[in-house]
Formats: structure tokens, sequence, C-alpha cells
């Protein structure tokens, strides 16, 4: 398979600048409006790592000493389309045709500012179950945030208003790169490539 450099919809280079870019913007936004809040980056395995690092290092910035936020923690989920028990332990909780897999407790989440992170939005099928997932626990409040998103792809029951995803970006095609795999291979790209 031959990787080809990936556009958006609207013909945004998607490259480690603009990925970059989008990071920093969408963390001041957070900053802005949840700071002096205890705040979990919640991330969805294993796409959402990459995601998650940057975008918390963004949010400390270059002030190692002062964050703006009264806490920050990283927690996660895995989510599975197949029928298995989850290593290590854990709780599963039964989605539509997947399961997401976590150790979480409402004393990780309870009365905390959630954001779950994710690298795309395809269907909104699994942003959405884990979103319940956290608002179940207690969260104060849940925001997802997602690089990529396909709006040709999401579900009509699983609509994200655009402020709600935090202006993800649109694309299109089969994606790999910085968290997006094919069978585990090219997460480690720095950019979006098309595959194919």
């Amino acid at each position: 398979m031959k990787l080809r450099a990936a556009k958006s919809i609207h013909g945004e280079d998607l490259s480690k600048i603009l990925i970059q870019n989008w990071i920093r913007e969408k963390a001041s936004f957070i900053k802005a409006i949840y700071k002096s809040e205890d705040l979990v980056l919640l991330t969805i395995m294993g796409g959402g790592l990459f995601l998650t690092v940057d975008f918390c290092r963004s949010l400390i910035g270059d002030s190692e000493d002062e964050s703006p936020f009264k806490s920050i923690t990283v927690e996660s989920v895995k989510c599975s389309s197949y029928l298995a028990a989850p290593e290590g332990g854990g709780e599963m909780v039964a989605g539509l045709d997947f399961q997401i897999h976590h150790t979480l407790t409402a004393n990780n989440i309870e009365g905390r500012v959630v954001v779950v992170i994710d690298d795309i939005i395809d269907t909104g099928r699994t942003m959405h179950a884990v979103i319940d997932l956290a608002a179940s626990l207690g969260a104060k409040c849940v925001t997802p945030l997602a690089l990529l998103y396909k709006p040709s792809k999401r579900l009509t029951h699983y609509t994200f208003e655009e402020d709600e995803i935090l202006k993800g970006v649109p694309v299109e095609g089969y994606v790999v790169g910085y968290g997006l795999d094919s069978n585990g291979r090219y997460r480690e790209r720095n950019r979006i490539y098309w595959l194919g």
C-alpha cells in the first residue's frame, strides 16, 4: 500500500504543522474555559494516545511550575469491536457492537471536567459511548476532542455540534498516521496520510 499526503475536505494539508497548530488552538480554548478546574484527559487507546500527549503538553506550555488547572490527570479506556475479556482485569461496558474496557471509578471522574480524546470520529458511536460512561461516573462536564472527523460516515443519531468537537478537521478516505493505524502500522507518523 502506498501513502499519500492527506488533505482535509477543505484542501488543507494535514501536516505536522497543521496538527500542532490545531492542538495549541484547542488547548488555549480549554484553558480559557476550564482554568482552575480539576481536569481529566480521558484518552481512547490506542489512536488517542499521540493527541493526548501533545495536548497535555500544550495545556501546560513552557511553565512547568504553574498550571492553569487545579489538577490534570490522564486516564484511558480501550474500545474493541470483538467479544473478549479485557486483559489485566477491569470492567467491560457493553456498547452497540463493541465494548469499552476500563478501570475507571467515580473516584477518577466525579466532579471533574473530562475531555474525551480520540484520533478520529468516524460514526460517532465510540465517542458517544465513552462520553456516556464519563457522565455516568459523575463528571462535572464532558467535552469530546478529536483531531479528525468524517462528516459523511457519522450516524444521524450520533451527531456532535461543531463546537462540541472543538472544530476537528473534516476528512474523507482511509487515513493513517498520528495515532491512526492500519493493522498496527503507521501510528508513529507525525502527519496524516491517505492509505491506498
